[in-house]
């Protein structure tokens, strides 16, 4: 169960990092995330003013219904941790009931305030580009576009989730910058 609830913890981590991507200004989705920083610059380079530019440039890299089912689906992880449940089955039940009960609800998108976007720490010491970083970022929201933004997501939920393997774009940025997956991104 506590890996149900590290996922569940990392899910509300990534809207506010995913919430500073680029993306298509008409369909508020993204084919490629991107911080839309120079690609060639190093992270460590970054300032707080490109943090924040980044952050006002972007725009979200899923769609409404999807920004929707990832919130809802978060919630059911939440549930499935507190429920108690014994069977797969039980967790799939609450975590659907969950879902459900978010989804009947109307949702209102997260407004960022990017005046307060930081350089994450983990950034400072960090030799890897910024097109290198997007990788692993685009990475990232392709696989949650997969999961968590499905509608289905409950129906796949265990009680012993394997954990996650990082793709070979964030396993090559990790390998440059160990932990840098582990704070929240500009």
């Amino acid at each position: 169960m506590n890996t149900l609830l590290r996922l569940a913890l990392a899910a509300t981590l990534v809207p506010t990092a995913l919430a500073c991507s680029g993306g298509d200004s008409t369909t508020g989705t993204s084919s490629t995330a991107s911080t839309g920083l120079p690609k060639e610059k190093k992270l460590s380079a970054i300032t707080d003013a490109e943090a924040q530019a980044a952050c006002a440039a972007a725009t979200r890299p899923f769609s409404a219904s999807e920004e929707k089912n990832f919130s809802c689906n978060t919630g059911g992880v939440f549930a499935v941790a507190l429920s108690g449940a014994k069977t797969d089955a039980d967790a799939q039940k609450a975590c659907k009931a969950a879902f459900d009960e978010c989804i009947a609800k109307p949702y209102t998108p997260d407004v960022n305030d990017c005046t307060k976007e930081k350089v994450p720490t983990n950034f400072k010491n960090c030799d890897a580009l910024v097109s290198e970083y997007d990788a692993c970022y685009a990475e990232q929201v392709a696989a949650l576009r997969s999961t968590f933004a499905s509608a289905s997501y409950c129906s796949s939920i265990k009680l012993t989730q394997p954990d996650e393997k990082p793709g070979p774009a964030c396993a090559a940025l990790e390998q440059k910058c160990p932990d840098i997956l582990n704070d929240s991104n500009p």
